[in-house]
């Protein structure tokens, strides 16, 4: 029992760059900045208080909002500005922690409230999640103005802090691994899950999804709604939506072996990016939520080190080559 409990801290506690998770969280808190104004500019949430009708609170909302009724637009209006400004603090990292965690619950609030009139999406749910995780993390234990701060004190007091980068790119800290590797199950957790509900079908007809004619419905359909002659002209090949449809099975049913094993992610995550890349540019369905949680595989610190070498560092401290994570 003794080495499991070992085993299960070690995974979850060991020392971690501190450098990776503040990567993750700039990219996080800047793709949430321009995916606001983008998908759900302040005007759609403003329109929204016209159907009230239409408005079913989910539960998250009815726990945010105390079971009040419908917030006003004015509160809509006020909560966009905070998580915008929250935003911004997030991705300097000044008083990261709190900052990143009026971010993550603001976004929630108003992503919310946009499902609570009966139009669902799901590349927002696990990013808002990952927010959460980076908001109660060390996220901006370094890459923060919150660490330049720390660093001016510290040589106030008389100390002599050590190189700023050699200190940022190779400071460790036990519980900067744990968010990373929980964003990585849930993208598993979530390609898992989107592979199921393919694959097991009600009627038992295992893998029926992938006959191409699904997928060429889809690209129909969609190329219809959005005007993209890309995926009209693709819909018309059958071949190719089979390829394609298996291509994205096997994808998703397998992408759970980054988490296992380290250098698959050179695979998973070129063809994840090419794979959504192209699902935005034939049916404009954006998930660059899941492109940006890729980076809590990358080893950010040793690839910054990897060019620091390559640049002629006075005194390099750094493999000749890019290991992969642990």
């Amino acid at each position: 029992m003794a080495r499991i409990t070992n085993w299960w801290n070690n995974y979850w506690f060991s020392p971690s760059s501190s450098f990776n998770l503040a990567v993750t969280r700039i990219l996080a808190a800047a793709l949430w900045l321009l995916w606001m104004p983008l998908i759900n500019p302040p005007e759609k949430i403003n329109n929204l208080h016209g159907i009230a009708d239409l408005y079913d609170p989910l539960p998250i909302l009815s726990l945010l909002t105390l079971g009040m009724s419908k917030p006003s637009q004015e509160v809509t209006t006020i909560i966009y500005i905070v998580m915008m400004i929250a935003g911004i603090l997030a991705l300097i990292g000044l008083r990261t922690n709190i900052s990143m965690m009026v971010l993550a619950l603001s976004g929630i609030f108003l992503q919310t409230f946009i499902y609570s009139f009966g139009d669902f999406h799901h590349p927002t749910a696990l990013f808002l999640i990952a927010m959460v995780l980076l908001a109660i993390s060390p996220s901006g234990e370094v890459l923060s103005v919150d660490y330049w701060l720390k660093r001016r004190h510290a040589a106030r007091q008389g100390e002599n802090p050590s190189n700023v980068w050699d200190d940022m790119l190779t400071r460790k800290n036990i519980y900067a691994g744990w968010p990373l590797r929980t964003i990585q199950w849930l993208l598993a957790l979530a390609y898992m899950s989107a592979f199921i509900s393919k694959v097991l079908t009600p009627d038992l007809q295992f893998f029926s999804w992938a006959n191409g004619f699904t997928l060429q419905y889809y690209m129909l359909s969609d190329g219809l709604l959005h005007d993209v002659p890309l995926a009209l002209e693709l819909s018309r090949q059958h071949t190719l939506a089979v390829l394609l449809s298996w291509g994205s099975l096997l994808f998703e049913g397998a992408f759970f072996l980054a988490v296992f094993i380290p250098w698959t992610r050179w695979l998973f995550i070129p063809f994840g990016i090419a794979f959504h890349g192209s699902i935005f540019l034939i049916q404009r369905a954006p998930f660059f939520t899941f492109m940006v949680l890729y980076s809590a595989f990358v080893p950010w610190d040793k690839f910054a080190l990897w060019l620091r070498a390559r640049a002629g560092s006075s005194q390099p401290i750094i493999p000749q080559a890019v290991p992969a994570v642990e």
